[in-house]
C-alpha cells in the first residue's frame, strides 16, 4: 500500500522510512562514537552532561543503539512519550478506558461501563451518549504499551494502557519495605527475604507451611518476622500500647503484593495451665508496613493470662491456599499518587483513599533477569525522578510505547493537530484535508468538518517527549504535532562523517573535532566573507572545510562524470535544514587570461552519500592549467542570517 497526498507540497516533514542500509548506520552510531574516536567520545559526554533538568527528566527516552537518534523515530516504528494518564482516563469512573469507549455527538466520551449507568445521557451536556463509538480513541488505547513498572525486580511483563494499572497493583514482582524501624531497604519478594534474614536474624523465624511452631515474645517486643519456605514474608504483630498494662494485642500480616493467586491462612495460640487462646484468620496483604495493626482480626492476651511467665509463648500454625475464583471489579483505579492528588483523588472516587508507597534504589542481581523483550524497553525504566510506586511519577504522567501511525491523518499522512474532525462514524480527518474532500467522509461519505474529536485532541495536546538528538544538547520537549518538523531542523542533529569507512556520527562541533584530528590531513579551517586557497589532487574526491563555528563544509571533486575530460567542483554544507542561517559561496579557478567562477547557495545535508549535487557546479576542463597536474582553488563562503 503507498501512501499519498492530496497536495502539491507538504506542510511538515514526513515521517521518512529508511533504508536497510540507513538503519545499519544508525545501529553502528549509537549514540556514540566509535573506539578510534575516544577523545571525541569524551567531548561528547561532558556536552551531555549540561543538558538541564527539564531534558533529565526524560532522560528514559534518550536515544540507544536500538533507537538510533536520527530520523525522528525507532527502527521498529515506534515512538515513546511522556502523557498525562488523566487524558486515558474515564472521566466518571476515573478507570482507565479500554473499548468500547463511547462519545456524544459534542465530543465528550464515557467507558461502557459508564454509559448504562448515565441511562445513555452524557454527564456534561445530556445529549444521547452510547451509540457512536470514539474510534480514533479506542485505537490509541489499544495502541499504547509499557512495561511493567517493577521490571528491574524482574517482571517481564509488557502491559497495555487498560491493564497496567491492576497489573502493578497485584504484580508478584512489586517493590516491598522493611518493616523494620530505622531500616530503609525495599526490594523484590525474594530480596526482602534474604535481607531480613541476613540483617535481622535476631528477630526472624523461619517456617514450613501447615506445621505448627512456637515463636516466644518479649511482652515489649513490637514484632516477629516469620520467613516462609516459598520466600513469602509474614510479620507477627505484638501491640502492647492499646491497653497498656491490661494486655497484648497479637495479630498477623503478609508482606507482598494484592495477587489473587495465594491466600494465606494463620492460627494463633496461646496457652496455659487449663486455658487457651486462639484466633484463625486470613493474613493481610501489605507492601509496606507503616506501623498501623490490623483492626478486623486481633487476638488480645489479658496481662495477667500467664503469670508465671514474663514472655509470650504463642503457638502458630499458617496455612497457604490456592484459589482461581476471585471477584473483581471493571478495573483497578490509578492509585499511589502525590499527596495533593490525594486528597482531590478522595473528592472524585468517593472517599476511596489512595494508598502511598515509596521506592528505593533498584537491585542489580533481579534486573539482570529481564529477558529481551523487557530489555527493548530499557529508554523507559523507572529512575530515581519518577518513583516506580504508583504506576506514575511525580508529574502525574507516566512512559508509553505507541505507534505512530494512529497518530497521523489517515488521508495526508501527517501528524494529527487540533482541530480533528470526525464524521458520525468515527472516522477522523485533519483540518487541512476536510475542504480538499469536500466536507465528506473519504471512508463512509458521511459528512465530516463540523464535529471535532474532543478526546484525541486532549490525548494530543497532552502527549510530550524530548528531542531525539536531547544527547547532543538540544533542550527541546515537544507536542507530538512539533516532533518531526523541530527534529528535522535541529542544530543539535547528529551529522555523519563524509569520509568512507568513518563511521563517525555526533553533533556538529564532535563532527567538526573528529575531522580536525582523525582527518587533518584532508581538512582546512577557514573564516567567513575571507577568499581561502583550497589545493587539490585530480584525483582527490573531496576536501572538508571547518568553519570558524564549527560548521563543516564539503568541497567535492568528481572526475568521474567526465572521465579524462574535466573535474566537476561543488560544495555542500554539512548540517541539518536548519533555516536560521544561510551559506553562500564562490568557487574560482584561474590561469593565465582565463578563469571560472560558481556562485551559489550550499546545500545543507546531514550525511552526505555520495551523490553530488545537480542542481549548481563547476566544470574544469582537464587542460585548463596544463602547468599543474593540482586544481588551485580560491574559496569564499559567507554566513548571513535567514
Amino acid at each position: 500500500m503507498a501512501k499519498f497526498s492530496l497536495y502539491e507540497g507538504t506542510r511538515g516533514s514526513k515521517r521518512k522510512k529508511r533504508s536497510n542500509e540507513e538503519e545499519d548506520d544508525l545501529k553502528k552510531r549509537a549514540c556514540g562514537v566509535e573506539e578510534q574516536t575516544s577523545e571525541s567520545s569524551e567531548n561528547e559526554a561532558e556536552e551531555s552532561n549540561e543538558i538541564g533538568d527539564e531534558v533529565e527528566d526524560f532522560e528514559d527516552i534518550e536515544a540507544t543503539e536500538e533507537d538510533g537518534v536520527s530520523g525522528g523515530g525507532n527502527t521498529d516504528g515506534e515512538f515513546k512519550f511522556r502523557i498525562d494518564p488523566d487524558v486515558l482516563d474515564c472521566s466518571i469512573c476515573f478507570e482507565p478506558l479500554r473499548p468500547p469507549i463511547f462519545e456524544c455527538r459534542n465530543g465528550h466520551i464515557a467507558c461502557s461501563y459508564c454509559c448504562p449507568k448515565l441511562l445513555n445521557k452524557c454527564h456534561f451536556c445530556c445529549q444521547p451518549i452510547g451509540r457512536h463509538r470514539c474510534l480514533a480513541l479506542e485505537k490509541v488505547v489499544e495502541s499504547i504499551t509499557s512495561r511493567c513498572q517493577y521490571a528491574n525486580y524482574g517482571c517481564r511483563a509488557i502491559l497495555s494502557f487498560a491493564e497496567k494499572a491492576s497489573h502493578e497493583e497485584a504484580c508478584s514482582h512489586a517493590a516491598l519495605f522493611c518493616p523494620i524501624s530505622n531500616c530503609t531497604f525495599s526490594g523484590s519478594k525474594s530480596l526482602l527475604f534474604t535481607h531480613a534474614k541476613d540483617m535481622h536474624g535476631n528477630i526472624s523465624k523461619t517456617f514450613f507451611y501447615d506445621h505448627p511452631f512456637l515463636v516466644v515474645l518479649e511482652k515489649q517486643q513490637p514484632l516477629m518476622v516469620l520467613l516462609g519456605r516459598d520466600l513469602h514474608f509474614f510479620l507477627l504483630l505484638n501491640n502492647h500500647e492499646i491497653f497498656p498494662g491490661n494486655g497484648n494485642v497479637l495479630s498477623v500480616i503478609c508482606m507482598a503484593s494484592n495477587k489473587p493467586e495465594y491466600e494465606f491462612s494463620c492460627e494463633l495460640k496461646v496457652k496455659t495451665m487449663g486455658s487457651s487462646l486462639r484466633l484463625r484468620t486470613s493474613a493481610e496483604k501489605v507492601k509496606k508496613w507503616n506501623g498501623v495493626h490490623p483492626c478486623k482480626a486481633f487476638l488480645v492476651v489479658p496481662d495477667g493470662f500467664d503469670s508465671t511467665n514474663a514472655r509470650l509463648r504463642i503457638n502458630l500454625d499458617e496455612a497457604m491456599a490456592r484459589f482461581s475464583l476471585y471477584g473483581g471489579t471493571s478495573g483497578s483505579k490509578r492509585k499511589k499518587r502525590s499527596n495533593e492528588e490525594e486528597d482531590d483523588l478522595k473528592k472524585r472516587t468517593c472517599g476511596v483513599e489512595a494508598e502511598t508507597s515509596e521506592w528505593s534504589e533498584n537491585e542489580e542481581e533481579e534486573s539482570n533477569e529481564i529477558g529481551d523483550e523487557v530489555e527493548d524497553f530499557e529508554e523507559i525504566e523507572a529512575t530515581g525522578e519518577d518513583e516506580v510506586s504508583g504506576g506514575g511519577n511525580k508529574d502525574r504522567e507516566f512512559k508509553f510505547r505507541i505507534d505512530p501511525d494512529v497518530l497521523d491523518c489517515t488521508i495526508c499522512f501527517e501528524p494529527l493537530r487540533p482541530p480533528i474532525f470526525e464524521c458520525r462514524n468515527g472516522h477522523i480527518a485533519c483540518s487541512y484535508c476536510c475542504p480538499k474532500l469536500l466536507n465528506k467522509c473519504h471512508f463512509c461519505c458521511e459528512p465530516i468538518g463540523r464535529r471535532r474529536c474532543v478526546a484525541l485532541e486532549k490525548v494530543l495536546e497532552s502527549i510530550t517527549s524530548p528531542c531525539q538528538y536531547a544527547n547532543y544538547g538540544c533542550r527541546a520537549i515537544l507536542s507530538f504535532a512539533e516532533k518531526a518538523s523541530h527534529e528535522e531542523a535541529c542544530s543539535h542533529a547528529a551529522l555523519f562523517c563524509p569520509i568512507s569507512n568513518c563511521t563517525f556520527s555526533g553533533s556538529k562541533s564532535l563532527l567538526c573535532s573528529h575531522a580536525k584530528h582523525m582527518h587533518g590531513n584532508i581538512s582546512k579551517k577557514f573564516f567567513y566573507d575571507q577568499p581561502f586557497l583550497v589545493v587539490l589532487e585530480k584525483q582527490q574526491p573531496l576536501m572538508v572545510l571547518l568553519g570558524e563555528d564549527s560548521h563543516i563544509f564539503l568541497l567535492l571533486n568528481n572526475h568521474e562524470m567526465f572521465p579524462g575530460n574535466g573535474n566537476v567542483l561543488s560544495i555542500i554544507c554539512m548540517a541539518s535544514n536548519n533555516p536560521e542561517y544561510e551559506f553562500s559561496c564562490e568557487l574560482r579557478v584561474k590561469t593565465r587570461g582565463s578563469s571560472l567562477r560558481l556562485r551559489t547557495s550550499a546545500e545543507k545535508v546531514k550525511k552526505w552519500n555520495g551523490v553530488h549535487p545537480c542542481k549548481a557546479f563547476l566544470v574544469v576542463p582537464d587542460g585548463f592549467d596544463t602547468t599543474t597536474a593540482r586544481l588551485p582553488i580560491n574559496v569564499c563562503i559567507n554566513k548571513s542570517l535567514s
